[in-house]
């Protein structure tokens, strides 16, 4: 059963404009399913001895434009080289090239994450795509992930979850229960089976949202108040030990993208809430 409003989402993407950065799909997104032998596959596609693909809007580049994008990103001939190497190992396990014409942020910390997200689903006209290993009511600035999705399904934004049964266990029935009376569609992966208990490790470790198929955010940061805080990394880099539990949280990384890896992304997401349909 595909998802309803995202068939025109191809078109809105690529009117983004482009500029040179490149965003690696595959080893960050496959979660925790069925590990690859990657060394095997290494060994069998000696990835050294292929070209280096990377997608533009239309077509892949050239190989002369390849070399140039690669130059520019490695800064030196020393690092060109491994990371060439690097790339040609990562796109002969995913089978998935690099795409260009991507515009993006970093968001440093739980706090620039937040703030991301939220500015993203309040700014949702079509649909919103949502998929966590932990997923609870996170509130920011006062507002909860709750009531806010609650308000975009009033206004007729098609939203659509998946979390996973294990990451998620904590978090409050009624919050799921709410958001599918809105209208919400839910699909939890994975439901904790205790007859198997040797499949528990088999989770969805994906952190990721797309909004209207043309903004994503993607990383390490999930939708859980234990993100929610802002770094203590000074410029220095060095970090301040917590003075006790209530101080401590985890502290991730997340990037915001705008352009074609946005179609990526959204792919990834609606093949495996397919394959999670009864």
């Amino acid at each position: 059963m595909n998802l309803p409003l995202i068939s025109n989402r191809m078109a809105s993407i690529y009117s983004t404009p482009a500029c040179y950065m490149l965003f690696l799909l595959g080893l960050c997104l496959s979660g925790c399913q069925t590990i690859p032998d990657t060394q095997k596959m290494v060994q069998q596609s000696n990835p050294q001895a292929q070209d280096l693909e990377i997608q533009g809007v239309n077509k892949n580049l050239s190989q002369a434009s390849v070399d140039n994008v690669i130059n520019r990103l490695a800064g030196s001939d020393e690092a060109e080289a491994l990371l060439e190497k690097q790339l040609k190992i990562t796109q002969s396990i995913t089978n998935l090239p690099l795409i260009a014409g991507n515009d993006t942020e970093l968001l440093f910390d739980g706090e620039e994450t937040f703030k991301a997200i939220f500015d993203a689903l309040e700014s949702a006209k079509s649909h919103i795509n949502l998929e966590y290993f932990i997923f609870e009511n996170i509130i920011y600035k006062e507002t909860s992930l709750q009531e806010l999705l609650i308000k975009k399904r009033s206004e007729g934004v098609a939203v659509n979850i998946i979390y996973d049964a294990l990451g998620s266990a904590f978090t409050e029935a009624l919050f799921f229960e709410s958001l599918k009376n809105a209208g919400v569609k839910l699909t939890e992966y994975h439901s904790i089976d205790l007859e198997n208990i040797n499949d528990i490790n088999h989770r969805d470790h994906r952190k990721m949202m797309i909004v209207d198929g043309k903004v994503a955010i993607v990383g390490g940061v999930n939708l859980s108040s234990a993100y929610h805080r802002k770094s203590r990394f000074g410029s220095s880099g060095a970090s301040k030990a917590p003075k006790n539990a209530e101080e401590a949280y985890w502290r991730d990384t997340d990037l915001l993208i705008k352009g074609p890896a946005v179609a990526a992304l959204q792919t990834l997401f609606l093949e495996h809430w397919d394959t999670n349909q009864p």
